[in-house]
């Protein structure tokens, strides 16, 4: 049932994206190729209300913790100051 409730969800995203693009555009050719496919699996309608909601908690909660991640990953990890690489020891004599 999860994944028939995500896919419904695509599929609504899909169809609320149709109207940016418009029907006869080259994309949204694409997308209405797309819904067409999934609607196959789910229909838009096969999510509740409470379902709608609790997909886009997780979905932002996801994104939330992907920023997080990444703002990690993209700080300074120490080392020379200034961001340069450690100096290279002498050569012993």
């Amino acid at each position: 049932m999860a994944g028939k409730q995500k896919v419904a969800m695509a599929n609504k995203m899909l169809m609320d994206a149709l109207p940016l693009y418009g029907a006869s555009s080259d994309e949204g050719q694409v997308l209405l190729d797309c819904m067409k496919k999934l609607g196959k699996l789910a229909q838009p309608g096969d999510v509740s209300q409470s379902g709608q909601i609790n997909g886009l908690q997780q979905a932002m909660l996801k994104q939330l913790q992907a920023g997080q991640q990444q703002k990690q990953m993209a700080a300074p990890q120490g080392g020379a100051p200034g961001g340069a690489p450690p100096p290279i020891p002498a050569a012993a004599a």
